[in-house]
This record gives C-alpha cells, sequence and structure tokens, in this order.
C-alpha cells in the first residue's frame, strides 16, 4: 500500500498526537507499507536520521509555510507516483488533503482526536460539518471523540475507532545510564504519585494540588507528588501558561516538601519515575471547549506497572478500565478523587493486581503492532472500496 501521510504533528515536537503519527508511521512501514510523510519543519531535529523514519519536512516554520508546501510536495507526489490513500493526521492539513485527493481522484482519510473539533463558534462548526462530510473515512481515537463526529453529522459506517497505541519493549526495558542514583536517595522513604502530561487546564494539574493533595498528605504525611510536564508552548489550540499557577499554589499551601513540578525530563528518567511512583494521578475535567481525546500518558503507566486514578471524561474509560487497571471518578468529585487516591495507597495489593492488569491490558490491546494493522486493515477497506466505484484498481 502506498500512503501519502500529511501531518503538522511530528517529532521533535511533542504531544500525544506527535506520538500517535509517530507510533503510526513505524508501525505502517514495519507491514511494508510505503508512506510518504510531510510535515512541519523542526526547530531541533538532530535525531531525525537515527530515530525518526525518512519524511519531508517544510522549509519554513509556521502553519502557513507548512500548508503551502505540503501543497506543493503533494501535488508533486501526486502527479508523478499517485498514493493509493491521502491520511491527514489532524483537521489542519484536511483542506490540503482535499485539494490533493479531488483532481487526482485518490480517496482520502482523516485522522480526529477530540479536542479539534470542539474549536470556533456557530460559523466555523458549520464549516466543520461540511469539511468531514468530504472524507471517505474518519478515525477516532476513542469512542468520545466517535461521538463527537456522529453529533457533526458523520454517518457511523465512515467513523473507525482507533485508540492510540504505544511500544512495550521501551516503556518495560529497565531505564538505562547513570544520574539516577540522585533520585534514589531523594526518594527513599517517600510515598510517590506521579501526574505527567502537558499543562493545560483540562488535564486538572491545579485541582490535584489545590484541592487533592492537601488532604492526601494529612493522612500520608511522606507522599510526593511529582508533576512532569509543561506549558503548551507549540500548541495550535491551547495558550494556557498554569506552571506558575501550579507554583503559587505549591507555596500558597505549604507543600514544598509534598509536591515538585518538573518540566520536561528525559524518557528514561520518565520512565525510572513511572516504575518508582505507586500510582498516576489525573484529575481530567470537563471543559466547554476542550477534551481529553484519549490519554496516552495512563497507557505509559500501565506499562510500567502503575495503577491510574482519573475521572470519567472524555476518551479516559477508554484509557483506564474502572476498577480493573485503577479507579475512575465523576470530574466534579474531588472528594471522591482525594479518597481514591488514599485508598489505593492503603492497599498494596490492590495497587499490585491492578498494575498488573493494566499492563496485560496495554501489552494486548494497545501496542502499536496490534494497531497498525488496524489502520492497514480500514486503509485497505477503504481503497477497495473506491476502487470499486471507479471500476479500477489501485495505483500501488
Amino acid at each position: 500500500m502506498n500512503i501519502l501521510l500529511l501531518s503538522w504533528n511530528y517529532p521533535p515536537r511533542t504531544g500525544g498526537i506527535e506520538k500517535v503519527i509517530f507510533g503510526l508511521h513505524r508501525g505502517l512501514r514495519g507491514l511494508g507499507d510505503r508512506i510518504t510523510v510531510i510535515t512541519s519543519r523542526a526547530e531541533n531535529d538532530s535525531r531525525r536520521s537515527e530515530e525518526y523514519p525518512p519524511v519531508l519536512r517544510a522549509p519554513r516554520r509556521g502553519v502557513p509555510g507548512f500548508l503551502l508546501h505540503a501543497l506543493a510536495r503533494g501535488l508533486g507526489i501526486c502527479a508523478r507516483h499517485p498514493p493509493d490513500v491521502i491520511l491527514c493526521g489532524s483537521l489542519l492539513t484536511l483542506p490540503v488533503g482535499l485539494v490533493l485527493a479531488r483532481p487526482f481522484r485518490i480517496p482520502l482519510c482523516l485522522i480526529v482526536y477530540g479536542s479539534d473539533l470542539l474549536q470556533g463558534g456557530k460559523l466555523l462548526q458549520a464549516g466543520l460539518r461540511w469539511w468531514l462530510r468530504r472524507a471517505d473515512r474518519i478515525v477516532a481515537i476513542s469512542r468520545a471523540t466517535a461521538s463527537l463526529l456522529r453529533q457533526r453529522g458523520v454517518p457511523p459506517q465512515r467513523i473507525a475507532v482507533i485508540p492510540p497505541g504505544i511500544e512495550p519493549a521501551r516503556w518495560e526495558a529497565a531505564p538505562r545510564g547513570g544520574g539516577f542514583q540522585k533520585w534514589e536517595q531523594e526518594l527513599q522513604g517517600r510515598r510517590v504519585i506521579l501526574s505527567a502530561g502537558r499543562l493545560v487546564r483540562r488535564k486538572g494539574f491545579l485541582e490535584l494540588v489545590r484541592e487533592v493533595m492537601p488532604e492526601v498528605v494529612r493522612r500520608y504525611p511522606e507522599v510526593l507528588l511529582l508533576i512532569v510536564g509543561t506549558d503548551p508552548a507549540a500548541s495550535l489550540i491551547h495558550r494556557e501558561r498554569i506552571s506558575d499557577e501550579i507554583r503559587a499554589a505549591v507555596e500558597e499551601l505549604d507543600l514544598q516538601y509534598h509536591v515538585r513540578l518538573l518540566g520536561h525530563v528525559p524518557g528514561a528518567l520518565l520512565r525510572f519515575l513511572m516504575m518508582r511512583s505507586e500510582l498516576f494521578a489525573l484529575p481530567v475535567r470537563s471543559i466547554p471547549g476542550d477534551m481529553e481525546g484519549f490519554g496516552i500518558v495512563f497507557l505509559e503507566a500501565a506499562l510500567c506497572g502503575v495503577p491510574s486514578v482519573s475521572t470519567r471524561v472524555g476518551g479516559v474509560p477508554d484509557a483506564v478500565e474502572h476498577g480493573v487497571t485503577g479507579w475512575l471518578v465523576d470530574p466534579q468529585d474531588i472528594r471522591g478523587f482525594s479518597e481514591a487516591v488514599c485508598r489505593l495507597l492503603a492497599d498494596a495489593e490492590k495497587r499490585k493486581r491492578f498494575g498488573e492488569a493494566a499492563r496485560k491490558r496495554a501489552r494486548e490491546k494497545f501496542n502499536w503492532e496490534r494497531l497498525a494493522r488496524a489502520y492497514h486493515d480500514t486503509l485497505a477497506a477503504v481503497i477497495q472500496a473506491h476502487s470499486r466505484k471507479r471500476g479500477g484498481t489501485s495505483h500501488g
């Protein structure tokens, strides 16, 4: 299969969409598909030759330059060696994908996440419905995201739900290298809770510090919350800068001994901290105009054998199975969230059982080898249906 993938999001940019596109690129290549990726310029691309598969990057920074680059390179590719299918990695590239797909009579697929479907007022939402109807198939990363598509008039038969994936071998491997002795000493005797993700309001970091930690600290004076993540400086949707608010809350509540905001940490250190933690906590909120489409970080914690406490919001119930791999509470129930955290800290046997179940579920249900095959089969079905309509065969 010959695939043209258009995506603004790609490493070394960081974020959930970047993880999806990168994992999908590697997974489809592993299945033998020919996949050409057109993506944005990267500020720091020194690791590309070893860590990333080859991609076509825009020569200039910014969204307009990327879209023009994607259109120009895409036109050349479609004219010389037409792909069997065009896959848009997000809504941002859908207009370019449609411009390429229609004249060359190539089927078009799209991946959507959640928050991208909630942006703008009535006029923008009406335009969004028009654009969505032009895609041959839309992949939603969770059942909640699929529900948003149906609400916007997309027929169920044109929706495929394929969750984000993860690479078990990477997350289950013991972190290598030095630098962990210092952390071992700092964490000795502490009950460690980890929370991680981009510092946006919907993740609930402020609520975790302000409303959950005081009660947890009262019951467990040796507890330490580690928050990993940075403000969304490169996001096209989020403009929050809540790291200062988190630091202010820590100081105001005198939680300096119990809460540390670590910012960005290398992957090996994140794995080490995950494996050292007793539970992962993220009180995701329900915010108008924003949504947690899934939560890949729950899978990362799962592969480290760490149970999660979160909320029944958006796609989180797809990532965390309540009562099996962790606990979910209503997003408004902060007291219930605090209680769930304390109950897990008090029950080592339940933490172990949840952690083992979480690791098993992540390995079996969310490994990229399995999910890349799901994408491959979905794209192949679209290509076959399009070919039948044309009465011909695919380009590849």
